[in-house]
């Protein structure tokens, strides 16, 4: 896929500078011919990464504003290197399509649809978007064209340079757009598409006129009535340019904001989904409910009725924790640390020798919070690789520093190691990392291996 980017990148810079270079050949203006190049490209790269239509037609403006402007500037540093301006020119369009394409491409790769499923229920009404930017961009570049042709173009420059020199005008556009971007989303649902389209109309002419009138009058620090009508003309055609630029990048951030919340959303329930998910194996899981049994039988079968009934306790006081908390994001320390020692007791009894368990906590941390059965998970890893045996004990050391909890334990190999998923420790990383933004802390060497946990 970044081949084919590439290629269709390069070929449309390429074919940019022809275009230049051909039609400075012929003596004939070549922005029309350029702005359909610009906006094919943006539109080709929106359809192949299904990006919804909406945000191709904000490329589109977006590309050929931000193109036109960042071509004058490239250009203006070419041609001091190179004299030749039709030569600076084509070479200036060159790198700016590059520029504009790849970061069109970067962000359509950071914040488009992951998937391929992509489809536009009202993809017709929506083509209208798409039509519409298309035109405006159009009728934009004949007008800046004509106003730039002739002895109006030093007018041109410096009615540009009186609305970029206010930047209380361009600040109220910007508010305006966030206000209005955010407020539309909020009531969309409940209008009809006729009263959308009127609504998106009148907000886009009462702000190009407010602003161009705000510039006009030098408003705030001044109050000149003295407009002619060929100035605020420039300054309507300007207006244009400016509210439509602010107001497609507005939309943009919006639009990758909203793509981050969704993606975070989408993380969490995943994450949920695995928890949950590991909840229940741990709940069913043959292996412990097994091995368990077995112990229970045997203490049974010798006669022990005092410790089956207080081994029974424990196991249904474990079930009993993780259905409470199998919904819970975070649980106290002192709870958690309860539900270990419990589970390291069923431990024991299955290995009474060369299993031992050294916890050394802070009171003040006991009322802090960590991920459920994080813990426990991290004492069953211990016990699932590594050998236990009275010879040579496996040590698992729980402490705290007010900070961190670490839980450490000495590394026995297994005559046959046991294959290792990392689904465990992925949980807690995942977990912590989604509630507080802070990722756990392993640590491995030929002796020890260790885990820290952040304290919430």
């Amino acid at each position: 896929m970044r081949s084919r980017n590439s290629l269709l990148i390069h070929a449309f810079a390429l074919l940019h500078c022809a275009t230049v270079l051909v039609c400075s050949y012929l003596g004939t203006n070549d922005s029309l011919i350029l702005t359909f190049l610009t906006m094919l490209l943006a539109v080709i790269i929106c359809v192949r990464k299904k990006l919804p239509i909406e945000f191709t037609a904000i490329s589109i403006v977006l590309m050929n504003i931000i193109g036109f402007a960042l071509g004058v500037w490239i250009a203006r540093l070419v041609v001091m290197v190179i004299p030749n301006t039709t030569l600076a020119h084509a070479i200036a369009t060159l790198i700016t399509t590059e520029i504009v394409g790849w970061a069109l491409v970067w962000f359509s790769d950071k914040f488009g649809p992951k998937d391929s499923t992509y489809a536009d229920s009202n993809r017709v009404r929506q083509t209208f978007w798409l039509v519409a930017a298309i035109v405006a961009i159009f009728a934009v570049r004949v007008m800046i064209t004509l106003m730039m042709s002739g002895k109006g173009g030093e007018d041109s420059i410096s009615a540009f340079s009186d609305f970029l020199g206010n930047p209380v005008a361009l600040l109220l556009i910007v508010a305006a757009c966030i206000l209005f971007i955010q407020s539309f989303k909020r009531s969309e649902e409940n209008m009809e598409y006729a009263g959308k389209v009127m609504v998106f109309v009148l907000f886009f002419v009462v702000m190009i006129l407010l602003a161009a009138l705000f510039v006009a009058l030098k408003l705030p620090l001044h109050f000149d009535l003295n407009i002619s009508g060929a100035y605020f003309g420039r300054l309507l055609l300007i207006a244009v340019i400016a509210v439509a630029a602010i107001f497609s990048l507005v939309y943009v951030a919006d639009y990758a904001l909203e793509a981050n919340r969704r993606l975070q959303a989408e993380r969490d329930r995943a994450n949920r989904a695995s928890f949950q998910y590991m909840s229940l194996k741990q709940q069913v899981n043959p292996h412990f409910l097994f091995n368990s049994l077995n112990v229970l039988d045997a203490l049974v079968c010798d006669g022990k009725s005092e410790d089956a009934s207080k081994y029974i306790h424990k196991l249904a006081g474990i079930y009993r924790y993780m259905l409470q908390n199998e919904r819970e994001e975070v649980v106290s320390l002192r709870d958690e640390l309860e539900f270990a020692r419990a589970f390291a007791d069923l431990l024991k009894l299955r290995f009474p020798q060369g299993l031992v368990f050294n916890i050394s906590l802070q009171d003040s941390d006991l009322k802090r919070f960590v991920v459920p059965c994080s813990l426990q998970l991290l004492i069953e890893n211990a016990t699932k690789h590594n050998s236990i045996s009275a010879e040579n004990p496996l040590t698992v050391e729980i402490s705290s520093n007010g900070e961190e909890i670490c839980v450490r334990n000495n590394i026995i190999p297994k005559l046959t190691p046991v294959s290792s998923t990392g689904l465990g420790l992925n949980y807690i990383r995942q977990q912590y990392l989604d509630i507080c933004g802070n990722d756990i802390d392993i640590q491995q060497d030929t002796d020890f291996f260790t885990v820290k946990m952040p304290l919430i």
